[in-house]
């Protein structure tokens, strides 16, 4: 009964392959929403580095007062001052500090890349994960129908008389076992399926039925130097972005001069007002922002040397693992697999014709189910070793 409804269930199931996984998890994933909407806010900081200072106004009144001798006249005893002044910006401030904006624009969208890689990596090892436990399940399930012609068989010899019941007993036994460990084989389906969407961002659709072909091997060729790892792409960019704060705040040391004219009116004459005022550079050079700056290119340096380290051995590690597990599904248990394919059908025929006891033939079945269940999870493992060495490489997008 579990058997027919499995397949009445996934009958009406919908298709989901590796790159619609893929398209459906990053078109409108929460996390890279977060990230684009950090690139907006880093490109309208860019817009505002590159805005000139505002010019200001004055207008002034001095030497007002009420009664007194002699008496007050407001336009001829007040001064009234109306001028204007404007910071000139030095060093190519303006310029520096857009250049400084646009690099963090730039390490917004590489670090939004850096997450895009990163999901697509997670959603693909997740798809592998689920893929691989729900071909499990139906290799269990095959495995369930083809002993229970075992059991059959058992249970019309014990009817004909031609058999103990004992012998029944124990077939019915090992045919119930494994009907329990199946029934484990079903709960991992549902905990890889809800995985596979929570990494995708979406809810769980209990319907999805995968159609990447398990048993197809693809080949990967090993990129002894990764260089297209959006991850170290925005490590080098972090260095360009603390070097452009390097020369802005190198500049910033230097001091900007507001200059400043206008009108004023004074004891009944009208005057012009010129002026100037500069800050002097005797007690702040914007020594420690230099500093601060100086010490973050070291660090992003020293993060990138890092980071590329790190990428190297990742690559080494994952085309080891690449490497044999592709020797296991290829050539290694193929063999093992037909071998104890075998020695069941070997086993089964002698049982039958009585030169075989049931437990021989019991041992021969666990070995051949035991075998395909390994096969297919080394399958499962394969294409997440796969995954990983694109990722690793940074060629899985």
């Amino acid at each position: 009964m579990r058997l027919a409804l499995f397949v009445l269930f996934t009958a009406s199931s919908f298709a989901l392959s590796l790159q619609e996984a893929l398209d459906q998890g990053l078109s409108a994933h929460s996390l890279l929403e977060v990230a684009e909407a950090r690139t907006r806010g880093a490109e309208g900081l860019r817009t505002q580095a590159s805005l000139k200072p505002n010019p200001r106004l004055f207008l002034q009144s001095e030497n007002t007062r009420f009664g007194g001798n002699p008496s007050f006249s407001y336009p001829r005893d007040a001064d009234s001052f109306l001028y204007a002044s404007q910071v000139i910006e030095t060093g190519q401030k303006r310029s520096l500090r857009t250049a400084a904006a646009d690099a963090s624009v730039k390490k917004s969208v590489a670090d939004r890349d850096t997450l895009r890689w990163q999901l697509s990596a997670r959603i693909a090892s997740a798809y592998w994960a689920a893929a691989g436990a729900a071909h499990y399940r139906d290799s269990f399930a095959e495995s369930l129908r083809n002993f229970d012609l075992t059991v059959q068989y058992h249970q019309d010899r014990v009817r004909e008389g031609a058999m103990a019941e004992v012998d029944l007993l124990r077939v019915q036994l090992e045919s119930e076992r494994l009907r329990a460990a199946f029934r484990s084989a079903e709960q991992d389906v549902i905990v890889n399926r809800v995985k596979l969407f929570r990494e995708m961002g979406m809810p769980d659709q209990p319907n999805a039925a995968f159609t990447e072909p398990i048993e197809q091997l693809p080949v990967v060729e090993r990129d002894v130097a990764p260089t297209t790892r959006p991850d170290l792409a925005a490590y080098q960019q972090g260095i360009r972005q603390a070097g452009a704060n390097v020369d802005l705040q190198k500049a910033n040391a230097r001091p900007d001069p507001e200059v400043l004219g206008g009108y004023k009116r004074t004891a009944g004459f009208d005057t012009l007002i010129v002026g100037v005022q500069i800050n002097l550079p005797f007690r702040n050079r914007n020594e420690g922002n230099i500093a601060a700056a100086l010490a973050e290119v070291n660090a992003a340096t020293a993060l990138q040397r890092t980071a590329e380290r790190f990428a190297r051995s990742e690559v080494d590690a994952a085309f080891a693992a690449y490497e044999a597990r592709r020797t296991l599904v290829a050539t290694t248990l193929p063999a093992i697999r037909e071998r104890a394919r075998q020695i069941a059908r070997i086993s089964g025929a002698a049982y039958r014709e009585g030169g075989a006891d049931l437990l021989r033939l019991l041992d021969a079945e666990r070995a051949r189910i035991d075998t395909d269940l390994l096969y297919v999870r080394a399958l499962t493992d394969f294409h997440i070793s796969v995954v990983e060495l694109r990722s690793a490489q940074g060629t899985l997008r």
